[in-house]
């Protein structure tokens, strides 16, 4: 590849990233799911981990982690259940849009077109239903990305626990050697 290309590749690359890069930026601003921006439902999500995390902070994460999951899987039951019921509204519109356009070709003189050429007149006719697909979709993906990350934080506060249990089992039995050792001293 010359020079002169790569330069305009790299230039063209450059370009849609910084495009990208600002339309999520102005996405995660504007785009509501259940009725919050994106970054609003990360806050309320959030869970910070202090660096000294004992059994008393691990107790309280939990029983936090716990109303956010359930609330988390609530959201995404809701969400799929919407997606569910908009796939089956554009089903039937589809069914309902392609039957109206084979009937239209089906007057004498009319050629029928082809099958996928039906098929994608009928989806330009139901824009709003596949944005709404999307739009179903890509809050699906949004709840099971939640639950995912409240998982990640159950899995750090599920190791921290053990490792507070090892060190007070490990921190017993060293105390019970040394009373061992004492009273063998004492005799």
């Amino acid at each position: 590849m010359e020079e002169k290309q790569k330069e305009l590749l790299t230039d063209a690359l450059e370009d849609s990233r910084k495009f990208y890069e600002q339309w999520i930026e102005q996405f995660g601003g504007w785009y509501h799911v259940q009725g919050k921006t994106i970054p609003e439902w990360r806050d309320h999500f959030r869970i910070n981990l202090p660096s000294d995390i004992g059994t008393e902070t691990c107790k309280s994460v939990d029983i936090k982690l716990i109303s956010l999951f359930q609330e988390a899987h609530g959201y995404k039951g809701k969400a799929e259940a919407a997606l569910s019921m908009a796939k089956a509204g554009y089903a039937s519109k589809f069914r309902a849009g392609y039957a109206s356009l084979v009937r239209s070709f089906t007057t004498p003189g009319k050629k029928l077109p082809a099958k996928d050429t039906l098929a994608t007149l009928t989806e330009e006719k139901l824009g709003k239903e596949k944005d709404a697909l999307a739009m179903g979709e890509t809050e699906v993906t949004f709840w099971k990305e939640m639950l995912a990350n409240l998982n990640t934080v159950r899995k750090i506060i599920e190791n921290a626990t053990l490792n507070i249990s090892v060190e007070a089992k490990a921190l017993n039995y060293q105390n019970m050697l040394d009373n061992i050792e004492r009273k063998e001293n004492h005799k």
